[in-house]
């Protein structure tokens, strides 16, 4: 269920009980609560954070990688000359 910004302020359930059998007056058939609620930060379910830091590790191993390859292609090449 995706409910969004129609949740704020508040939430009310509703609850309505049918039953075949025979009701008493005292039963309560009926009854709903509200509830108040408030905005949640965005990021904090999404995981919006963790996948930035992820990318940024990943980016930072990606040009070690390059410039360590770079170091060793050019120390072979002037060790061959």
């Amino acid at each position: 269920m995706r409910i969004g910004e129609q949740a704020y302020p508040s939430v009310t359930n509703a609850v309505v009980v049918d039953s075949p059998t025979e009701q008493t007056d005292e039963a309560q058939l009926v009854d709903d609560a509200t509830v108040d609620v408030k905005a949640a930060d965005p990021l904090a379910t999404t995981g919006a954070e963790t996948a930035r830091s992820l990318i940024a590790m990943a980016l930072l191993m990606l040009i070690s990688g390059g410039l360590f390859l770079a170091y060793r292609r050019r120390r072979d090449a002037v060790t061959a000359e």
